[in-house]
């Protein structure tokens, strides 16, 4: 009997089904092997920050390993069995690794005193530039493998420096001190602070102030900017809308003396930005007609105040279209106040501290301590203080369905309403509230629309009343949570 065998199309529709799984299988197979080799060397970078901790618990009684840092090419006689880093530097806090950068074959890792994992940026590069932009001249070092360097400038003559890629600026006398350096970083140093925020790129930037500036014109953090603006002591005026933020955006102040005022509007967070404010002292002077804010969150923006004064003539935070507020004093005391007197007598434009304005979905949460004292002549020493002199110290409008959370905070005022609800809710678990004329006030709209405000007994009441009108409920839950 006669065998047949394969056709030549069927050995040709075979190849071509086993060249498509091929190259199905192969990146999937790849990326299995790409995966096990971070992972490996992940593994590794905590293996060997163990033989270095151990290395110094071994080594203090005789030549204790001092606090600092170190390349990884001074630590050979560290004893690890293992593949250990080629190249990188490590940092020793009182016996311990606080942060590693690592290169083990061939990928960089961070570790960060507790955890390691891949970083974006590179350890494993020998090379570095740093190119150093003076009011539009250009300087480019070479500094090998070296994390930092100097360069004299005119420090009288600037405004503010920045340097990407989590590069860190310092400014000594008339010497510029960058650190921090693991790959190649652009600093620029300029008299306009514009100047600085329109050349930002999407790495992690520092920006320090050197002197005080004002502001003519908005500056905007744009989306996928990731910024640390440190005030540095200095202090940033201008008019109306100073700053907007649609990146991530932290502004901070080392020196402790600085502050942020403008005749108007001086900071908005809007179009999903992340904004995160620490110890800062912000002030709006204006019209309190105008409606003018200290601090707008806007259209999913997420924004945290965490200690610092914020002053305004009419509304001090601001929230509206989706935004998301959390305001706390973990880093330190917080004081809010709204001085104005607003000379027309409708709803709307009594001056407001803290306010959902418009739109739904909208959050704020005050999680902090409450206040010993809360008054409008000084800021208090601890906790929170919120203070209105003329109007609502915490609102939610009528034309918004958001909620507010109160845990921890002493609400104060001598006119209209310490905690004041239309259509939206309010919780409050824990407050001292002390308003002349009204303590918590459930309002409600009259075409039987209405809100609701939740107190716990925690809620201490001074000199103020639970008042409940058209359709508003002011109502006693001890089971309600804020946190």
């Amino acid at each position: 009997m006669k065998k047949k065998g394969f056709t030549l199309i069927e050995l040709l529709a075979v190849i071509v089904i086993l060249v498509i799984i091929a190259l199905i299988a192969t990146p999937m197979i790849m990326g299995v092997i790409e995966d096990a080799r971070k992972g490996a060397a992940t593994s590794s970078a905590y293996g060997y920050v163990e033989a270095i901790e151990n290395s110094i618990v071994e080594s203090m009684i005789d030549t204790p390993l001092q606090d600092g840092s170190y390349k990884v090419k001074e630590l050979l006689n560290v004893e690890y069995k293992g593949k250990g880093p080629s190249q990188g530097y490590i940092t020793i806090e009182n016996g311990q690794v606080t942060n590693a950068k690592l290169c083990i074959n061939n990928y960089s890792i961070d570790y960060d005193g507790t955890k390691a994992g891949i970083s974006e940026l590179s350890y494993c590069d020998t090379n570095y530039e740093v190119t150093i932009i003076v009011n539009g001249v250009k300087d480019v070092k070479d500094i090998g493998d070296a994390t930092s360097t100097e360069v004299n400038i005119e420090a009288a003559t600037i405004k503010a420096i920045s340097c990407n890629n989590n590069a860190i600026p310092k400014v000594e006398d008339n010497v510029l001190k960058i650190e921090n350096i693991y790959g190649d970083t652009t600093c620029r140093v300029e008299n306009n602070l514009s100047e600085i925020v329109n050349n930002l790129d999407n790495t992690k930037a520092t920006i320090k102030l050197v002197n005080d500036t004002a502001i003519d014109s908005t500056i905007t953090f744009k989306e996928n900017t990731n910024v640390e603006l440190d005030l540095n002591g200095k202090k940033i005026t201008g008019t109306a809308n100073l700053m907007k933020n649609q990146g991530n955006l932290h502004i901070y102040d080392s020196g402790n003396t600085g502050s942020i005022k403008a005749s108007g509007n001086v900071v908005t967070n809007e179009q999903s930005g992340n904004l995160t404010m620490t110890n800062l002292t912000v002030q709006s002077v204006g019209n309190s007609n105008v409606l003018n804010y200290t601090i707008q969150n806007k259209d999913n923006g997420i924004l945290t105040i965490d200690g610092g004064v914020y002053t305004a003539d009419c509304i001090v935070i601001e929230n509206q279209d989706s935004g998301n507020i959390t305001i706390t004093d973990t880093s330190g005391r917080l004081y809010l106040y709204t001085s104005a007197d607003a000379n027309n007598n409708t709803a709307d434009n009594y001056p407001k501290t803290i306010v959902n304005q418009v739109g739904a979905d909208n959050i704020i949460k005050i999680l902090g301590t409450t206040a010993e004292k809360c008054v409008s002549t000084e800021p208090n020493e601890n906790g929170i203080c919120i203070y209105n002199a003329k109007g609502r110290s915490v609102l939610n409008e009528t034309i918004t369905t958001g909620n507010i959370y109160i845990d921890g905070a002493y609400i104060a005022g001598v006119s209209y309403a310490g905690v004041s609800n239309f259509v939206g809710t309010i919780y409050i678990c824990n407050a001292t509230i002390d308003n002349k004329k009204r303590g918590i006030y459930a309002d409600g709209l009259s075409d039987g629309q209405s809100g609701y405000i939740y107190y716990t007994d925690q809620v201490k009441l001074i000199d103020s009343q639970i008042v409940s009108k058209v359709n508003g409920h002011a109502i006693l839950d001890n089971t309600i949570t804020c946190r």
